[in-house]
């Protein structure tokens, strides 16, 4: 495997996340801890309170989690960073063109590739 084909995978977090969850258990952490932590960044986007949950799970001051204007009330900056919509169909399509054919099916099959850990790992985030 090549060094970019092993960064553009999630075998390797699945696999620290595996081993935290059989610490967690392994020290009869059921009782007195949540379990190890995944957050969606598309989660936290589209949904604000997921992050004041979050800091609640670990302990963090949830009223600090983001900035408040004047009145208190919480100011909500949208980047434009989530993807609702995206597929990987769509993405080929641009890759082709931006990348030509070689780099648009060596991206899909990482993708691939990494489907089946991304899948794993989102089936374990936090949600409300």
């Amino acid at each position: 495997m090549s060094d970019l084909a092993a960064i553009c995978t999630l075998r390797w977090t699945r696999s620290l996340y595996d081993w935290y969850i059989a610490a967690w258990e392994g020290q009869g952490q059921r009782q007195q801890r949540s379990p190890p932590i995944l957050l969606e960044a598309d989660d936290l986007i589209e949904r604000p309170e997921l992050a004041r949950h979050f800091c609640d799970l670990v302990g963090l001051d949830s009223t600090r989690t983001y900035p408040r204007d004047a009145d208190g009330l919480v100011e909500h900056h949208h980047a434009g960073s989530d993807f609702p919509g995206l597929s990987v169909d769509g993405e080929v399509v641009k890759w082709r063109a931006d990348f030509g054919d070689l780099v648009a099916t060596t991206l899909l099959h990482w993708v691939q590739e990494a489907m089946p850990d991304y899948g794993y790992l989102w089936g374990r985030r936090v949600v409300l």
